[in-house]
Order: C-alpha cells, then sequence, then structure tokens
C-alpha cells in the first residue's frame, strides 16, 4: 500500500513539474526581433539601397529602427527569469522521486543498476 500511495506522489510531482514548466515557458519566455517593419517613401529614397550611403541624419527614427532591425532579422529569444523557475520545477520531481525512494525502502536510487543490486 506504502508503495502505491510513493507511485502516486511520484508522478504526481512529475505532473505538476511538467505543467509548472509549460506554464513558465508560456509566461517568461519570448521571442523579440524579426518584425516586418516597412519604411516610407521619403526614407526609402533617402536610404537608397545602401546603408554605408545613406543619409541618416535626415531618415526618421522610425525608419532608422527600421533599416538597422532588418539588417538583424533573426529573431531573439530572451527567457528572463525562467531558468530560475526551471530549477524549481526539477526541484519538485526530485522530491517526488526522493519520497517514492524514502517510502518504497528501496536500498538502490537506481534500480536499472545492476552492480548494486547483487
Amino acid at each position: 500500500m506504502i508503495a502505491r500511495l510513493a507511485t502516486v506522489i511520484y508522478w504526481s510531482s512529475l505532473l505538476i513539474a511538467v505543467v509548472l514548466s509549460i506554464a513558465v515557458y508560456m509566461t517568461f519566455v519570448e521571442k523579440v526581433g524579426g518584425s516586418d517593419c516597412v519604411l516610407s517613401e521619403e526614407d526609402q529614397r533617402l536610404y537608397g539601397g545602401d546603408l554605408l550611403g545613406a543619409d541618416l541624419d535626415n531618415i526618421s527614427d522610425a525608419g532608422i529602427s527600421c533599416l538597422f532591425e532588418r539588417k538583424s532579422n533573426k529573431p531573439e529569444t530572451i527567457y528572463g527569469d525562467a531558468p530560475f523557475y526551471w530549477l524549481f520545477c526539477f526541484l519538485i520531481a526530485l522530491a517526488g522521486y526522493a519520497i517514492k525512494y524514502i517510502l518504497t525502502g528501496n536500498k538502490n536510487p537506481l534500480p536499472w543498476s545492476k552492480e548494486y543490486n547483487s
């Protein structure tokens, strides 16, 4: 009976850790960059297709940010505080495994290891 309770605690802690991990990803991880901005006709005329030869003094601020954003059009992932919360999720799963290990009374925390099972 205790072994079943330990298994239920273990699987429920794993489920909680996975759900929290997904929630952390949805909340804290975001992708920025790679936007589709459009230059105005005046900014396109001043840009002329070459960033080195462009009249950057007269291009609008939105046009300049669009030009430099266009050059780095690769989206970037920002994780924020997510790794800290993922560590917390890992510790929840580890605690569930430890409770299962303690309640079942196994001699070895790694039951697939044959050198300790003899």
